[in-house]
């Protein structure tokens, strides 16, 4: 028993000791910037600071990927087991995983059709962007998923809704 309480204890301070150090080399690295930042040295905390940035965007892109693949696969499999799914829908899902390089937007939206101007908008014609969000909400319909139009103020979006 006492053998299995040293044990953990070393676990527990090593684990400890590796916190502390990361904390050391944190407070370390924001010195440095502080430093260079004193010292008028733009290029050096530039670098330092798109350092300490790239660090957390690769850590956030490489989650967003893992979430896209996961979401991918589960799509892949919904499809190859709904027996309503049209045949080529089927075969086109089923290639894209077998690829292994497939997109979400490949694997989610299967089924598509062609998307134009639509007759009932009488006085404008819709932008190109605007004609892509129509087609990308068509798609959404046509594949049975959810989606949220957004962007920047004033761009069309209700138009692009209505049509």
């Amino acid at each position: 028993r006492t053998a299995i309480g040293r044990v953990a204890r070393s676990v527990r301070d090593r684990l400890e000791g590796e916190e502390k150090q990361k904390e050391k080399d944190a407070l370390e690295a924001e010195k440095a910037r502080i430093a260079a930042l004193r010292a008028n040295d733009m290029t050096a905390y530039t670098k330092m600071l798109e350092d300490t940035r790239n660090d957390r965007l690769k850590f956030l892109l490489d989650k967003t990927d893992e979430a896209v693949n996961q979401i991918s696969n589960l799509l892949h499999e919904e499809r190859s087991t709904d027996e309503a799914a049209p045949t080529a829908a089927a075969a086109a899902s089923s290639a894209l995983a077998s690829q292994g390089t497939s997109s979400y937007y490949a694997s989610a939206h299967v089924r598509s059709e062609e998307v134009r101007q639509p007759s009932i908008l009488e006085f404008g014609q819709l932008k190109e962007y605007q004609i892509g969000g129509l087609r990308w909400m068509v798609s959404l319909y046509n594949n049975r998923l959810n989606g949220i139009l957004a962007d920047e103020m004033g761009l069309g979006k209700t138009v692009q809704t209505i049509a």
